[in-house]
């Protein structure tokens, strides 16, 4: 087993930071008091863990104290669970910290109307009788069953 840098292994949370990102991500729900009150901000949560890698004690000391923020921040943080390389038996409890930022999700914008196009330009749909068919040597009002349905666009810029 090699030796490593450090006398105490550092815990790690397994999938590394990216996977703790999307983790935080997919379990955080913004509070519905913190929404209506339009709040956000940076929580900052210390942790410590055990020598298992369970998250034993948090307690959120920065961040917006109104609208519940800190207490979902400690309520996620509660969820992770770390890996701590084993090299010596030693019972360790390891103190971290993370900051989980906070920001309201954007207003979803109005949709377009079905008759905008992707150019901006706005068309009508109107049906029109269209002139019947006729065959080049046919002279006269052609059959009522020939007759088709035309389209016609108005473009309005």
């Amino acid at each position: 087993m090699a030796k490593s840098r450090n006398f105490l292994p550092k815990p790690v949370y397994r999938g590394g930071q990216r996977a703790m990102n999307a983790f935080l991500k997919a379990n955080i729900k913004y509070p519905e008091a913190a929404k209506a009150a339009k709040i956000e901000g940076t929580v900052r949560v210390n942790y410590s863990l055990d020598q298992s890698g369970r998250v034993v004690k948090v307690q959120a000391v920065d961040g917006p104290k109104e609208g519940g923020l800190r207490q979902e921040a400690e309520r996620v943080v509660k969820l992770l669970k770390f890996e701590i390389p084993k090299e010596r038996k030693m019972r360790i409890q390891y103190h971290q910290h993370i900051d989980i930022h906070f920001k309201l999700p954007k207003p979803k914008a109005k949709p377009k109307s079905q008759s905008t196009s992707p150019t901006g330009m706005r068309y009508t749909l109107t049906k029109a009788k269209s002139e019947p068919e006729r065959k080049i040597d046919e002279v006269g009002p052609a059959p009522e069953e020939q007759k088709k349905a035309v389209y016609t666009y108005t473009i309005r810029w």
